[in-house]
């Protein structure tokens, strides 16, 4: 049907991404999409994280309001910006990993889920509500 199975999303409108962790931000690879075999192809020339997202959905700066946007053994959580007040954590297949709300100064996310297990390597989609009453989404990896 050209969709992305489970949601509204055409599939002529994916690209390839990749996280460049020097700029803490996602940048666009392209790819070559073929909707009979349900397959993006892209040729790459480094190694690293790479998604694949909607175009022209721009993910917030991540320094903005984050202070890392990757956890991994060494980096065990991330903080989130003084003007955060809420922050839900989704798979990029959309479901609910945790949601986190202020207590005190900060919110943190220790890599865990609602019941405290650790979550698996992936991306995840943080969904921020700001103090000022702004909605933002960014992106976070997560490695083991």
């Amino acid at each position: 049907d050209g969709m992305v199975d489970g949601t509204t999303i055409n599939e002529k409108d994916l690209s390839v991404y990749y996280y460049n962790t020097s700029k803490g931000s996602w940048e666009e690879v392209g790819g070559k999409i073929d909707t009979k075999m349900n397959t993006i192809t892209v040729e790459v020339n480094k190694l690293g994280v790479f998604g694949i997202f909607k175009k022209g959905e721009i993910f917030s700066e991540q320094k903005d309001y984050v202070d890392k946007s990757f956890i991994t053994p060494k980096t065990e959580s991330i903080n989130f910006s003084s003007n955060v007040e809420e922050v839900e954590i989704y798979t990029i297949t959309g479901s609910l990993v945790r949601k986190l709300t202020k207590n005190g100064n900060r919110i943190y996310w220790d890599g865990k889920c609602e019941i405290g297990s650790k979550v698996e390597s992936g991306v995840y989609i943080c969904k921020i509500k700001t103090s000022e009453g702004k909605t933002k989404n960014i992106l976070v990896v997560v490695g083991k």
